[in-house]
């Protein structure tokens, strides 16, 4: 009992440890917001902190209870004096703003969000657009949010990537699959992964391109692009890694599972 309890004391002095000429200190707290309930943050170019917020937490049901803050420090003093509700949206669950867009994710949708009038609000019925329908579920579902899909970014190669939670995506309506609305595709994840989609909304773009590639990989591609990927996970660590077994013909999945064999070995 004694060792649990320190070793419970390290781990918390550890969580406080930063190096020497940096300090924690608190940006938004109840001072400013006295109900923030957070459900994840992204901090913009300018310094404006994007707080999901949601006072249902993972199980409630009531609606209009999430909303997007906007919690600014306009004097430079690393505390937020001005915090603005940028929208109103059912089970926010992270973004990332990129380019004057926010884009979002509350269950079961991925959306865009813009301010074009500069007034810190979002312009929710002319400038909101649904990108994809379908990742998890959302306030209907028994369980409200909880275990379904929390937060997305955007990489350097311009896709947003999802972080789709254990309830997967398109299981739970239709179970057709999670709709990119920008292009009508449909993609099934049978339990938790990372899904990624453009910012028009499609997202069957890369796979079409992987594809029109095939032909023109060798074994030495199949090899090198499975090496890579092992390397990166050694070094990174990763819950999941590609094999490249994703091939619509027998004769490139023959090629691709040898590849893949030969990778085990």
């Amino acid at each position: 009992m004694v060792r649990s309890s320190l070793g419970l004391f390290l781990i918390a002095a550890a969580a406080q440890a930063v190096p020497e000429g940096f300090v924690i200190r608190e940006f938004l707290g109840n001072a400013q917001e006295p109900e923030i309930y957070p459900t994840a943050v992204s901090a913009a170019a300018n310094g404006d902190v994007y707080v999901s917020s949601d006072k249902n937490g993972s199980l409630g049901h009531v609606p209009g209870m999430g909303r997007i803050l906007i919690a600014r420090d306009t004097k430079g003093a690393g505390v937020a004096d001005q915090v603005i509700e940028y929208a109103k949206v059912e089970s926010p669950r992270g973004g990332h703003f990129v380019g004057g867009v926010f884009y979002l994710v509350h269950p079961p949708f991925l959306s865009k969000f813009q301010d074009k009038n500069g007034d810190g609000k979002a312009d929710y019925d002319t400038e909101r657009t649904l990108l994809v329908d379908g990742l998890g579920g959302g306030i209907e579902h028994p369980r409200g949010a909880d275990h379904t899909t929390n937060g997305t970014r955007m990489g350097i190669d311009g896709w947003l990537y999802i972080a789709v939670g254990d309830f997967g995506a398109g299981l739970l309506r239709d179970q057709a699959g999670a709709i990119g609305l920008g292009d009508k595709k449909r993609v099934t994840l049978y339990g938790g992964g990372v899904m990624r989609v453009r910012p028009d909304g499609t997202i069957h773009g890369g796979f079409s391109l992987t594809a029109e590639d095939w032909p023109r990989w060798t074994d030495v591609d199949l090899a090198l692009r499975m090496e890579f990927g092992i390397r990166c996970a050694h070094a990174h660590g990763v819950a999941a890694l590609r094999t490249h077994v994703d091939s619509e013909t027998l004769a490139y999945s023959q090629r691709h599972w040898r590849a893949l064999d030969r990778r085990r070995e």
